[in-house]
């Protein structure tokens, strides 16, 4: 039996995704190549892309700023926590590393890409007919506030 996992989360998809189907003792690992989109609009349910194959692939486990995805950050970024010196605003020493072309973010823990909204995951996955009649659960890892997931044939 074949099946599509989709997962979308609708929130900041920071940390690592941990991922395993489980019955009995037997796993299913869910490590490796997933299909990717960042949904910034928030219209992958209504135009049900749960349906099609996702054009972008994303290595899990790992964060979208491990794999490179997200916006590029900016002077204009906004951050939703942060620990840093507001004088790399302002200070004229500092000023060539504020421009588009050689910007250089200098706070701590500053990711190259930055991403706050909807992102959907998905992988195909080959479940045991002798799972059939068997209990069966996921487990997902990563999520900051809330999620969706499916499994479709």
């Amino acid at each position: 039996m074949s099946l599509t996992t989709y997962c979308r989360y609708s929130a900041i998809v920071f940390a690592f995704l941990l991922c395993a189907i489980v019955t009995h003792s037997q796993q299913i690992s869910l490590t490796g190549k997933w299909q990717f989109a960042i949904d910034k609009e928030n219209k992958g349910i209504e135009e049900k892309w749960y349906s099609k194959k996702l054009q972008d692939e994303i290595l899990l486990p790992g964060s979208m700023a491990e794999n490179n995805k997200g916006d590029d950050v900016t002077l204009q970024t906004k951050w939703t926590a942060s620990i840093y010196d507001s004088s790399f605003f302002f200070r004229p020493s500092l000023a060539k590393f504020r421009t588009a072309d050689n910007l250089k973010i200098p706070f701590w823990l500053t990711p190259a890409k930055y991403y706050v909204g909807a992102a959907w995951y998905q992988k195909e996955i080959i479940i045991p007919a002798s799972w059939k009649t068997k209990a069966s659960g996921s487990f997902l890892n990563g999520c900051i506030q809330s999620q969706q997931c499916g499994l479709m044939k």
